[in-house]
């Protein structure tokens, strides 16, 4: 305070108020809004970028304006020592003194409120950011439990929550991953974050339960949904890609048993998602032309595989186009047995073709399925399209190729006969076609006359050729009408003297195809026509090498004559029935005939004995042959030779003698 009369300062107890009050001008009362306001301002100081600037704030306090240390004291100028008084200069010396004080009590205030300000900003921005950091750092390093604890000591600091549920979901994953189920749903009832995002679980757990699936690991498939269920939402497609795995690796009745367990346990809830897998696979298999495989395959997995017969088509069909009938043909036979309706494809390329016409390639494709019963109904329409068409003959060969399914006989007669007028007169027909045209002309109604003309046709060409084989066809095929007989009757007679020729010293040559073809013929009459059973004994004998004298063969071509060569059809037996003796009758024969084709035989021939084991006999073409009781035979007996109407000749095999029997009448 200045003095108001002098204006000089007040003595030093004036001087010493200040420094006895300059405790008062610290003023401690300002000091409380001063630090506090730091507080107050912490939420607008969060921003991140402050942190750094802030983080370098206490190394400032070292100088802490260390100007608390008073400046040295004027020292006096060398006149002023020497004039002035010492009173004058205290007064000096004590109003910087008052400042200086005033100075430092500034200083320190300000110093202490920045320090407090420095706390608060590392208390509540820099060492939250610190453990924020770390905390992420555990969390990266998969240190999960760490993370967790480190995010919940944060509290709300920023996403500290957020990241903490993160840590825990990351945990769970890697449980899960580990199949430890429980575990996982344990760290997931912790997540208190509703939304958050479980996509990258979900994968995690797909991917668990499809390598329990492909390991066939059904009691861990179904642990897992069990103890997942809540968090899961593609465990059919996971259940599915364990599946294909199984299949792929050719385990096909684990795939099976996996299927059907888990859907006993109702585990899976769209069994279509697990049939598109396994169809998918069957379909590729069927792709790369492994039908081994895929026929495998079906018989585990048919159940489960859709449109079996839809992929089966479409790769016929396929094959079909591209003209490959043989890999269409393995194709059908390898899933012949394995899919419904195998052969559609080549039934519908079939009937397209013979709609379009195209009959001749729709008989190649039929071939496709020729080994199984698709085949007979595709040559069916085939044929009737022919028929359609008028082309007759290509349909009757069809028809009679599958000639037991349906009317397909029938409708091969009528095609024949729809070109049988046509054929009846043609030239050097085989047997097949003699026959053909026959069922031909009596299929298409035509009258008697027609076909008894043919028949005599077909008759005069058998003998007239000496055709066995047409004259056989002819007895096989033909029953002779009444209306018929008298006109083939007349071919035979006409051809029986070609059955043998006589030179000119009487010996009799047979001609064997002339007899066997008019047999044949004879055949068609039976017993009761004329001579015909005379005549077919009489052709037997030529066949035994009977021997005629040249009056006997001139004789023989006149038919009445023949009633006197043989009395049985029987062949030898009934030539030789009566009683034959030599000239000087020591020895005979007695052929008696008993009815029902038997005869007794009685002998006295120098012969020899009977073996011991003789039961029966029977006349095989000129012998008579010994049979013991078990019908066997033992031995030739005796030969006997018809030399002319009256005349036999008998050799004994026994005793290799040679008799000459005259028959008595």
């Amino acid at each position: 305070m200045r003095n108001e009369a002098d204006g000089s300062r007040s003595p030093r107890r004036r001087v010493e108020t200040p420094v006895e009050e300059a405790p008062k001008a610290e003023v401690p009362v300002v000091e409380t809004p001063v630090v506090e306001a730091p507080k107050a301002e912490a939420p607008v100081v969060e921003a991140p970028k402050v942190e750094t600037p802030v983080v370098e704030a206490p190394k400032a306090e070292a100088p802490h304006f260390e100007a608390p240390k008073p400046a040295p004291a004027p020292q006096p100028s060398p006149v002023a020592v020497a004039t002035a008084a010492p009173a004058a200069t205290a007064p000096a010396e004590e109003k910087p003194k008052k400042k200086k004080g005033l100075l430092i009590g500034i200083i320190a205030g300000a110093a202490v409120l920045l320090l407090a300000a420095a706390a608060a900003v590392f208390m509540f921005l820099i060492k939250p950011g610190m453990d924020y950091t770390a905390a992420q750092k555990l969390l990266e390093d998969k240190s999960y439990d760490e993370a967790i604890a480190a995010f919940e000591k944060l509290g709300n600091y920023k996403d500290s929550q957020a990241k903490a549920d993160e840590a825990r979901l990351e945990k769970a994953i890697k449980l899960v991953s580990s199949g430890k189920f429980d575990k996982a749903v344990k760290e997931l009832k912790e997540i208190e974050d509703d939304d958050i995002d479980l996509a990258k679980l979900n994968e995690a757990l797909g991917d668990e339960i499809a390598k329990l699936a492909s390991e066939g690991d059904v009691d861990g498939v179904l642990d897992a949904i069990d103890a997942m269920g809540d968090y899961v939402d593609n465990a059919d497609e996971a259940v599915a890609a364990g599946v294909s795995a199984l299949i792929q690796n050719q385990e096909y009745y684990s795939a099976y048993a996996l299927i059907a367990d888990l859907s006993s346990d109702d585990a899976i809830e769209d069994m279509s998602v697990v049939r598109a897998a396994v169809t998918k696979e069957f379909q590729a298999l069927v792709d790369a032309d492994n039908f081994d495989e895929a026929t495998s395959m079906y018989y585990s997995l048919a159940d489960y595989i859709d449109d079996i017969s839809g992929i089966a088509y479409k790769k016929i069909s396929e094959a079909i186009e591209a003209g490959k009938y043989d890999s269409a043909r393995s194709l059908v036979e390898y899933i012949y047995w394995s899919v419904p309706e195998p052969a559609k494809a080549v039934a519908d390329k079939a009937n397209a073709l013979i709609e379009a016409g195209e009959l001749d390639e729709a008989i190649l494709v039929a071939g496709i399925v020729e080994d199984y019963s698709e085949y007979r109904p595709i040559i069916y329409s085939i044929a009737d399209k022919y028929f359609e068409n008028e082309d007759y003959e290509k349909a009757a060969t069809l028809f009679d190729s599958i000639s037991w399914y349906e009317d397909a006989s029938d409708r091969a007669k009528a095609a024949r006969s729809k070109v049988a007028l046509d054929l009846i007169d043609k030239e050097g027909m085989t047997a097949e076609e003699y026959a053909e045209v026959y069922d031909a002309v009596r299929d298409a109604g035509a009258e008697q006359s027609v076909i008894d003309a043919f028949i005599v046709k077909w008759a005069k060409d058998a003998l007239e050729d000496a055709d066995t084989e047409l004259a056989s066809k002819l007895y096989y095929s033909v029953y002779l009408p009444d209306s018929a007989e008298a006109d083939v009757y007349a071919v035979v007679l006409e051809n029986l003297p070609k059955t043998a020729t006589v030179d000119s010293n009487g010996v009799l040559t047979s001609n064997e195809d002339e007899i066997t073809a008019i047999k044949s013929v004879l055949d068609l009459f039976g017993y009761y026509y004329e001579s015909v059973p005379q005549i077919k004994d009489y052709l037997t004998c030529l066949s035994a090498g009977k021997s005629f004298s040249n009056d006997d063969v001139t004789t023989l071509w006149d038919v009445s004559g023949m009633k006197d060569i043989l009395t049985s059809e029987l062949g030898l037996s009934g030539a030789i029935v009566g009683n034959w003796e030599s000239d000087d009758g020591e020895y005979g024969i007695e052929m008696t005939e008993r009815g029902n084709g038997t005869f007794n035989f009685n002998y006295e021939l120098p012969a020899g004995d009977l073996p011991e084991n003789t039961r029966s006999w029977y006349i095989g073409g000129h012998d008579l042959i010994l049979t013991d009781e078990n019908g066997e035979d033992i031995q030739s007996f005796v030969k006997i030779t018809v030399t002319d109407l009256d005349h036999i000749t008998v050799y004994c095999y026994n005793t290799d003698t040679t008799l000459e029997l005259t028959k008595e009448s």
